[in-house]
């Protein structure tokens, strides 16, 4: 059992270049005394690996990006069986993840995180070397600001990002883009095996394809979503964005 709040990166763990940590069978509440800049649990300088199994974290903020994790560029993170419960930031509630990282989540649950801004569970700012995700499991989160984005995902403009593999999004709302927000150039290339259930846009878009963005989809499950505005699955804006799917 851990109680995190210190410094103004990493509230329980600062990760300086090529830093790894490994952490397994951890129960951790954020203690609330100071709230991180990034990173409300642990902050992952460049080329840093953050392996986590078997664990539970409630309750982390931050004020800027990742309010339980951020890592910076060509980090590696790998979590396996690992709950995320109320984490808040302005950027990505629960993860924060920049270019040309390795991503393996498999049987990650993030659940009743809050974003201001964009992303109420994870934020990806570029494009993965690699990524894996099995069994991750996105629900109850929000992003909540006026003109606010992304209930669940955000892919950001520099980002080209595959979810195929077992992803579920259930009862995420934001007002636009309940579920995942393609941004400017960005570009969803794969959502295989995804399930996006009762999800609610006050706006527009369950999925949210902007200007220029690439969204490349086949077998995904659209269920018993709502967008008040328009796109109760997808919302594209077809004059520039570019869309290809097949729902099942």
């Amino acid at each position: 059992s851990m109680h995190g709040s210190a410094g103004r990166l990493g509230g329980l763990a600062y990760l300086s270049v090529d830093a790894v940590i490994v952490l397994g069978n951890i129960t951790a509440v954020d203690a609330g005394i100071e709230t991180p800049m990034h990173g409300g649990a642990i902050y992952s300088e460049v080329s840093g690996s953050v392996n986590i199994t078997s664990s539970t974290f409630d309750g982390f903020k931050s004020t800027g990006r990742g309010g339980f994790l951020f890592v910076d560029e060509q980090c590696l993170i790998a979590f396996t069986d690992v709950s995320i419960n109320g984490a808040e930031a302005e950027y990505g509630a629960a993860l924060y993840i920049s270019e040309r990282g390795s991503v393996l989540l498999d049987s990650v649950r993030i659940s009743s995180c809050v974003a201001q801004r964009a992303a109420g569970g994870i934020y990806f700012d570029g494009t993965l070397r690699e990524s894996k995700f099995h069994e991750l499991h996105i629900s109850n989160c929000m992003a909540t600001g006026t003109g606010a984005l992304a209930g669940a995902i955000f892919i950001d403009d520099s980002a080209s990002i595959d979810l195929s593999g077992g992803v579920t999004l259930s009862d995420n709302t934001a007002p636009t883009a309940s579920a995942i927000y393609v941004d400017q150039q960005g570009e969803l290339m794969g959502c295989q095996g995804c399930v996006l259930r009762n999800n609610y846009a006050a706006r527009r878009g369950t999925v949210f394809v902007d200007q220029k963005a690439l969204l490349n989809i086949s077998d995904v499950s659209f269920e018993n979503n709502i967008a008040l505005a328009s796109g109760g699955a997808i919302h594209s804006v077809r004059e520039i964005g570019r869309a290809s799917c097949r729902e099942r």
